[in-house]
């Protein structure tokens, strides 16, 4: 055999190997004593324990559970079983426990603040399963773009590549139907769920239509009050003036507060409001009757009269009148033709009804319905993904991470990447004439600059685009529409902070009279959630891309054991239960993606309000939707998000990885190209076939023989052995060009010398 060939895995036995490594003992002795394992053969004692390790870990694992990406579905499965069990019971429990009105069934009534507690806590359950949700879907589509080797080495005839180990698209046409009508139903039933499911609980606010009339005291101690259809509410609270329980008399900063508070007032009723002025002839000045159903701007009777055009366009501030509130004089007699303009209109005090202030929680079972079709959708995905990943041929497995690939090309090497050792992503995308074999370019030598590169450089700039762009605007949107559309705040900004967590000042809400529907105004509430789960997808890619690149040019510094889906027993070989990105970095982008969903759904959220008529009856108007955003939650929001941001970048440009070695960025054509070993001639003596090295037939004590994707291997410049054990580098001469062969192997192997070429 000569020197140079492409030959595949090589399998030898154990006691053979220790054989070779003893008859060059002197030439490995010095990095036996140092410990280095690099750029040396095997050690049995090794190998043995390696085997060791193998086996235990084997036996932990669940045997009546797959194993492999299998077992990763499997998880998703049941973590799927049960999310979908919660929503179930909850469904079930609030539909028979409570009557359902208007398609919401009110499950909590009392202390507004338990009510807030309760909601807040709810939703932080909801983020949490559904990011869960969320990952597994994430995992699973992955696991379905996986190539087969038949597909990629389609791919590959064609001059094009596939993607290995990263979420992408690129692979959907080469998957197979089933696959893709998977994969859709797994990306189509997370629209809905993200879209909905933080609506599913809401607050629900009593909003009370009252009456507010300006009159002289004189009306209190029985003068004469002539005021039309309202008078029997006022009536009704001169005769409870001094009951406080059921009418508060309050100062006229607690009246603007009380009445500016919500446009949807709870707590108080009709109000008398006593002037300072005397009428001997008719103690009632003006009234005004507020329906919350049918106007935005509920408060804008607080506004004085020189300031109701400012009010009506959406500027008045009532709570600047508390500035000025011993002069405040909201209803000018003047607009009521025929009464005297000299009477002295402001407001003393104020005498207002008390009204129940319970507040309420209510979920929407419609809501959970959709929820748990989407979930059970996600369900069945997972596990018809996991019965066709058991009946697939074994030589139809897809090559889920680069272990596998290296696994596949290692045994049977791409004829179409022969002679490329150090092509890129870039030039098998750009250039492809070049990067596959052709007969016009058999080769194609590339010298080696040996740089180390940041780790942003295996990402793609499309990728980076189309996860940059939608963060910083979801980023800088909400500050800015905080400042913009909500007035207190351009004023004083420390209001952001005195808002609250999580709950809507009169201002903070956005209505429609045209869209009062549960439905609509959820999706309105939850449009962000889309766009972070997009955002969430995109950080997974990105995280996989720079991960699965760095775990592939550790081959370069370090001779290691591939890290393969389905280990073979007895060898180097090891298996994660993560596809390609560690739990180290999966976890905490998980957490934080539940964070900020949940931050997001404090940010901008649903409530549902009852109406109430002047008599504190359930008025005939349905009661309607509005969504409200907190300024203070959408700060935290953008300030947790732009740190997400910044965590990613730094990552990405600080870093360097640690080999020298083409970026793969999960690239297949990369990945073959460096899956062409050549055996050394102490590896000669055997036999190939099949596209494994034979040996003749002898096993060691075990009946265990080891081939090369079952060995440490690295990436580097192939060594034979002469007689002096001297170590030579395998090179071809291509024209007046001195090219060497460098690849994934074991054995003996030299480092990529800077500014030479290699092929």
């Amino acid at each position: 055999m000569k020197a140079g060939l492409n030959l595949p895995g090589a399998r030898i036995k154990p006691s053979q190997e220790s054989s070779l490594l003893l008859g060059d003992l002197s030439s490995g002795i010095s990095s036996l004593r140092s410990g280095s394992r690099v750029g040396r053969p095997l050690l049995v004692e090794e190998f043995t324990e390696a085997k060791s390790t193998n086996q235990r870990s084997r036996k932990l694992h669940p045997f009546f559970l797959p194993t492999g990406w299998r077992f990763g579905i499997a998880l998703c499965a049941i973590l799927a079983a049960v999310i979908l069990l919660v929503n179930v019971i909850i469904l079930a429990w609030s539909v028979t426990n409570y009557q359902m009105v208007g398609g919401v069934c009110t499950v909590f009534s009392g202390n507004c603040e338990t009510a807030k507690k309760f909601s807040t806590w709810l939703h932080l359950c909801i983020n949490i399963l559904s990011s869960v949700l969320l990952g597994a879907s994430n995992y699973c589509m992955q696991c379905l773009t996986s190539p087969t080797r038949e597909a990629i080495d389609r791919a590959h005839s064609k001059r094009k590549w596939l993607s290995i180990g990263i979420p992408n698209f690129r692979n959907l046409p080469w998957i197979g139907w089933k696959k893709v009508v998977l994969w859709t139903l797994l990306a189509g039933s997370s629209v809905p769920l993200h879209l909905l499911w933080n609506s599913a609980v809401f607050d629900e606010l009593a909003a009370n239509s009252y009456v507010v009339g300006l009159f002289t005291e004189d009306f209190l101690h029985g003068g004469p009050a002539y005021v039309g259809a309202y008078q029997q509410f006022f009536n009704s609270i001169r005769e409870n003036a001094t009951n406080p329980k059921m009418v508060h008399n309050l100062t006229n900063t607690a009246c603007i507060n009380g009445y500016s508070s919500s446009p949807f007032v709870s707590s108080l009723g009709n109000v008398i409001l006593i002037a300072h002025g005397k009428n001997d002839t008719n103690a009632f000045l003006n009234e005004v009757y507020v329906n919350p159903a049918d106007s935005t701007l509920s408060f804008s009777w607080i506004c004085p009269l020189d300031s109701h055009v400012e009010a009506f366009s959406g500027n008045c501030n009532p709570a600047s009148q508390t500035k000025h509130a011993s002069t405040w004089a909201p209803l000018d007699p003047s607009l009521r033709l025929g009464y005297e303009t000299s009477i002295d209109t402001t407001v003393k005090y104020c005498l207002a009804e008390a009204r129940n202030s319970d507040c309420h929680l209510g979920i929407a079972p419609f809501i959970l319905v959709v929820v748990v079709i989407c979930n059970f959708t996600k369900l069945l995905c997972f596990l018809l993904v996991l019965y066709l990943g058991t009946r697939t041929p074994l030589h139809q497995n897809p090559l889920v991470t680069i272990g596998d690939a290296i696994e596949s090309f290692l045994n049977n090497p791409d004829p179409h990447m022969e002679g490329r050792a150090l092509i890129t992503k870039n030039i098998a995308t750009k250039s492809p004439s070049l990067a596959f074999t052709s007969p016009s370019h058999p080769t194609y030598p590339i010298c080696f600059t040996g740089k180390q590169l940041c780790w942003y450089r295996a990402v793609s700039w499309p990728r980076w685009l189309a996860c940059l762009i939608p963060s910083i605007i979801l980023i800088i949107v909400g500050p800015i529409f905080v400042n913009v559309f909500s007035y207190p705040i351009q004023q004083n900004h420390s209001l952001i902070i005195s808002s609250g967590f999580g709950r809507a000042r009169p201002d903070e809400l956005i209505l429609s009279s045209e869209h009062h529907s549960l439905p609509s105004n959820s999706l309105l509430a939850n449009t962000p959630q889309l766009l972070l789960s997009y955002i969430y997808l995109t950080y997974n890619s990105i995280f996989t891309s720079m991960l699965t690149t760095h775990e592939y040019v550790s081959f370069a510094t370090n001779r290691r054991g591939l890290r393969v889906t389905s280990p073979k027993p007895n060898s180097f070989q090891r298996s994660q239960y993560y596809l390609s990105l560690p739990y180290k970095y999966s976890l905490p982008l998980l957490v934080g993606s539940a964070l900020l969903h949940w931050l997001v759904s404090q940010s901008i959220f649903l409530i549902r309000v009852t109406m109430y008529d002047l008599s504190h009856r359930t008025d005939e108007i349905p009661a309607l939707s509005a969504v409200g955003y907190s300024p203070l939650a959408i700060v935290i929001s953008s300030t947790v998000g732009a740190a997400l941001v910044i965590v990613i970048l730094a990552l990405g440009i600080f870093r360097r990885f640690n080999g020298k070695m083409p970026i793969s960025a999960g690239c297949s054509a990369v990945i073959a190209a460096v899956c062409h070993p050549r055996i050394s001639s102490q590896e000669r003596s055997f036999d190939y076939r099949g596209g494994a090295m034979q040996n003749d037939g002898e096993e060691d004590g075990e009946g265990d023989t080891i081939i090369l994707v079952e060995k440490e291997i690295q990436f580097g410049v192939a060594r034979e052995y002469n007689e002096g054990a001297r170590a030579i580098p395998i090179t071809v001469t291509e024209g007046e060009m001195r090219v060497m062969h460098a690849s994934l192997q074991s054995g003996n192997i030299n480092p990529l010398q800077k500014g030479m070429f290699y092929a």
